[in-house]
């Protein structure tokens, strides 16, 4: 992905969560974070603020925290943070009890840990499952 794409990716996730994180503290101090993040810790701020809004059961925003980040995983070919953003699409929508949709993220997380060799990740997903 080149340098243009990525920045109008942050810009566009910026623009959707930003006015959430004022809300929070901690939510903004991650969203600051980002905004000075390179491409591969961008993936784990992303990951902390979709943790945030997990916690704190805004499942929706969540969701949009966790799909944007597995775009980005996925774009920058990122293996494991595709892995632990489906692991938290997974989670979100097992608490959501739309159990056919967390299997299948989990399935793709499980996919991906397997690909790094990540066994305690993989043994946590397993769990999930």
């Amino acid at each position: 992905m080149n340098k243009h794409t990525f920045i109008i990716i942050l810009l566009l996730f910026f623009a959707q969560f930003g006015a959430n994180a004022q809300i929070n503290p901690k939510l903004d101090s991650l969203q600051n974070l980002l905004n000075h993040a390179d491409q591969i810790d961008s993936i784990k701020y992303m990951l902390l603020i979709g943790e945030e809004h997990f916690l704190a059961e805004d499942y929706s925003t969540a969701l949009n925290v966790f799909f944007s980040c597995l775009k980005h995983a996925e774009a920058i070919h990122n293996t494991q943070g595709t892995a632990d953003a489906a692991n938290n699409i997974g989670r979100v929508y097992y608490n959501m009890e739309n159990f056919p949709q967390g299997l299948e993220y989990f399935k793709k997380a499980q996919q991906n840990f397997q690909i790094n060799k990540d066994e305690q990740s993989l043994g946590g997903v397993y769990n999930n499952i």
